[in-house]
């Protein structure tokens, strides 16, 4: 039996290991019910749901870069009766999802390739798309881009082995006739 691999994250440098006010709690929403989620997947927060629980769904046409976070959730296997590998990992439906705020020119995080839509590369830029949590692949830097793949490194051994792409958070490219910048 085939088993769905997983994306895989890590959390190289970003803010909020050392600044809370860089992460926040959310149950993920897909078409208005709780859903499962893997890590490494972009989301936009929406309404509170308790003191400090969001609901997080997938980023729209309007969203912008500035509203995006990542999901890195800390992988919890309970089951210690055999070996896990990270690649099985899931944020089931209606359990709490950490989220990492992205903050550009400071914060560098890695993903493996199931992150992505499209095939990820050293120099790609990374941004995303309506209705899609995976990391968009991309050629040139735009106003949707929040990230640049600037490393391919390969970590552990056997099952556990996995290839990680580098992602420096960078700016956006200015919008069109947005002013001067970017």
């Amino acid at each position: 039996m085939a088993e769905t691999k997983h994306a895989v994250v890590r959390i190289d440098n970003m803010s909020g290991t050392k600044q809370p006010t860089c992460l926040k709690n959310a149950k993920f929403y897909s078409s208005e019910a709780v859903a499962a989620i893997d890590n490494a997947q972009i989301v936009v927060l929406g309404d509170k749901l308790d003191r400090e629980l969001y609901k997080a769904t997938a980023p729209a046409a309007a969203n912008t870069v500035d509203d995006l976070y990542l999901v890195a959730t800390p992988e919890l296997f309970y089951d210690t009766t055999r070996t896990h590998y990270l690649t099985e990992w899931e944020n089931a439906a209606d359990t709490a999802i950490r989220l990492y705020k992205m903050v550009p020119g400071a914060d560098c995080f890695s993903a493996t390739k199931e992150a992505f839509d499209g095939t990820p590369a050293k120099g790609k830029f990374v941004g995303f798309k309506a209705d899609s949590t995976k990391l968009l692949i991309q050629d040139a830097k735009d106003d949707k881009s929040f990230g640049k793949i600037v490393a391919v490194e390969t970590d552990g051994f056997g099952n556990g082995k996995y290839e990680y792409f580098v992602i420096d958070v960078i700016a956006p490219a200015a919008a069109a006739g947005a002013g001067v910048g970017g």
